[in-house]
């Protein structure tokens, strides 16, 4: 697909972001509207032929949320087309996280981050898949792949969230396994579910596959804690209440944790994410 780089009404300069016209062109709501669903679709095309196994990985981040811990990037062909912002404006497909998403293809291959993973520090906090998914093409989990990793993390405080459904038997006894070793130990990499919606968190606990994240509507001031429609306790992440830092608190990577962390929606998103969580998407 030719790149654009022009509005194809005014001819300036324009993002790349697969809309036909840039947004002063698409002026009137039936033109922005088209050149929404438009872009939808190049991203929906993107993510579908993306590739699956590239991995970026950072020794140390720069992000002021995650503080200096080590991340990896992983290809967008990981990432599920059930997540409900797949191709519809997921945080990670513009921006800065965009353009390092896309070069997630094949910088790193999935052996050489599994070496730098081993490497790390004894109890080193660290997160894998800022953007992407657990291994493995769309909602399939790469058995292989993804035990490398745990391996590799056995000694370290990592963590990661994942839209994937696991239906098969297998890809569920290694999610749950990974979970109750790290849970037991106290250090191992924690794999947690991510929910659409506190209704939606209380199914995936309800599974025992692990601990469990979700997404909750824009508030101002958001609470420090909430409850699920069946009174499961949701702890709203720290770092969105105060200037404390992932590096800092290390709650996500807590395999034993029996309360729900809640990431409240903030940002240019934060209309999808609240329509998400309150459970009127279309």
């Amino acid at each position: 697909m030719t790149k654009r780089t022009v509005c194809n009404q005014c001819w300036q300069p324009k993002p790349d972001d697969g809309y036909r016209n840039c947004v002063s062109c698409c002026t009137s709501k039936g033109k922005r509207q088209r050149a929404l669903r438009a872009g939808a679709r190049f991203r929906r095309r993107a993510l579908r032929e993306a590739d699956d196994r590239g991995v970026l990985w950072l020794p140390s981040t720069g992000n002021r949320k995650l503080g200096p811990i080590p991340a990896s990037i992983v290809a967008a062909g990981t990432c599920p087309p059930s997540c409900p912002f797949w191709g519809r404006g997921c945080y990670a497909e513009s921006g800065f996280m965009g353009y390092h998403w896309a070069h997630a293809k094949g910088n790193d291959s999935w052996d050489s981050m599994c070496r730098a993973v081993a490497l790390l520090p004894k109890g080193q906090l660290w997160r894998h898949a800022i953007a992407g998914d657990l291994p493995g093409r769309g909602e399939n989990l790469a058995l292989a792949r993804f035990s490398r990793l745990v391996k590799a993390a056995s000694h370290t405080a990592g963590f990661t969230f994942t839209h994937k459904q696991f239906r098969r038997r297998e890809e569920m006894a290694a999610v749950r396994n990974a979970n109750r070793r790290a849970a037991k130990a106290r250090i191992g990499l924690v794999i947690n579910l991510s929910a659409n919606g506190p209704a939606h968190a209380d199914e995936l606990a309800a599974r025992r596959l692990g601990p469990v994240a979700t997404v909750l509507p824009f508030m101002k001031e958001p609470p420090a804690l909430l409850k699920t429609p069946k009174g499961r306790t949701i702890v709203v992440c720290p770092a969105q209440r105060s200037d404390i830092t992932c590096a800092e608190c290390g709650l996500c990577a807590k395999a034993w944790r029996k309360s729900i962390v809640g990431f409240v929606a903030h940002g240019q998103g934060r209309k999808l994410v609240t329509s998400v969580a309150e459970g009127t998407a279309p």
